[in-house]
């Protein structure tokens, strides 16, 4: 049962923080429970009131796959409040694009009355109109339809996804946040500079956290995964993650802090970079995620550890 083995693996994890002293002493009396990622509520089983369900990061409707837990509560409440966001967003970017075999909700205009019609495009990029009778008014589309010539001009626009360019924001953070604990476990989501994180994926409504955290791109930046960017000035957790539409793909970076580290600062600098030169570059490590392991190394972990240790003083 894949819930049963992520629960015990990410309580093993936090036991081996606990037992090393090497996370925050508020957590202690957590040994032997499992924490929801997002809400921080502790379980010592899965099913219950608010049981623990499995999470997908990025969303399985966009390429991804199931990866923690969360709470039902957490897992429902960002679905309904932020998650399809993301989706809605990916699928306009794919419709304004005119791709081949492909079908678009559209509205046209034919002198002056507003239609809902179907835009068709085939295999050669041809397209092609159509207009049907029971989603307008049929006297009125008996009437223009026919009046349409060669060279009639019809304009028409798409019917879009309603999509809040924060909530949109937010799904994209909490896409990456999961992702984090997923590789990481709890020795970076269990720190103060964390706390903000958690909320505002929480509380979409408020804006808590810098807007410019993320880019992405058509063509892949940087591998999927966990990057700590250890460039001198420019120190940050860096999440790569896919998102797949069945007609195109998308490579979002996604910029969260380390501890020790200003986070507002930082993205200052990274994103100057950005607007100066077009591009990112970072050195980071490790070079693949999948290669190492946060979550039972005890080496890789005190690695980690001293790593933010660096900055205590900055």
């Amino acid at each position: 049962m894949k819930a049963l083995h992520l629960f015990n693996k990410y309580i093993k994890n936090l036991t081996l923080l606990i037992d090393n002293s090497l996370i925050n002493d508020k957590f202690q009396e957590l040994k032997d429970f499992y924490i929801c990622p997002i809400c921080l509520t502790k379980y010592d089983k899965i099913d219950g009131e608010n049981p623990l369900t499995l999470e997908d990061a990025p969303q399985k409707s966009v390429g991804g796959s199931t990866n923690t837990l969360t709470c039902k509560k957490c897992n429902n409440e960002a679905g309904f409040k932020i998650d399809h966001h993301l989706v809605n967003r990916l699928i306009d970017l794919d419709n304004s694009k005119f791709l081949p075999n492909t079908e678009v909700a559209i509205k046209t205009e034919i002198d002056g009355i507003l239609y809902n019609a179907t835009l068709k495009i085939d295999e050669k990029g041809i397209m092609k109109v159509f207009h049907s009778k029971k989603n307008n008014n049929p006297t009125t589309l008996e009437k223009n339809i026919p009046e349409l010539k060669k060279d009639k001009i019809v304009d028409f626009n798409f019917i879009r996804k309603k999509i809040i360019p924060d909530k949109l924001d937010y799904a994209v953070l909490k896409t990456a946040y999961i992702l984090l604990f997923q590789y990481t476990g709890y020795k970076v989501i269990l720190t103060d500079n964390y706390d903000v994180i958690r909320t505002q994926i929480l509380k979409p409504e408020k804006g808590l956290i810098p807007k410019n955290f993320y880019f992405f791109s058509e063509k892949p930046y940087y591998k999927e995964g966990i990057h700590f960017v250890c460039e001198k000035g420019l120190e940050i957790i860096m999440v790569v993650f896919t998102a797949k539409t069945i007609k195109s793909s998308r490579n979002f970076c996604v910029f969260l802090p380390i501890p020790n580290k200003n986070y507002e600062t930082t993205l200052d600098k990274i994103f100057e970079i950005k607007r100066k030169t077009g591009e990112v570059r970072l050195s980071a490590f490790p070079e693949n995620i999948n290669n190492v392991d946060y979550i039972n190394d005890l080496d890789r972990i005190q690695r980690l550890e001293n790593w933010f240790n660096e900055f205590k003083n900055f």
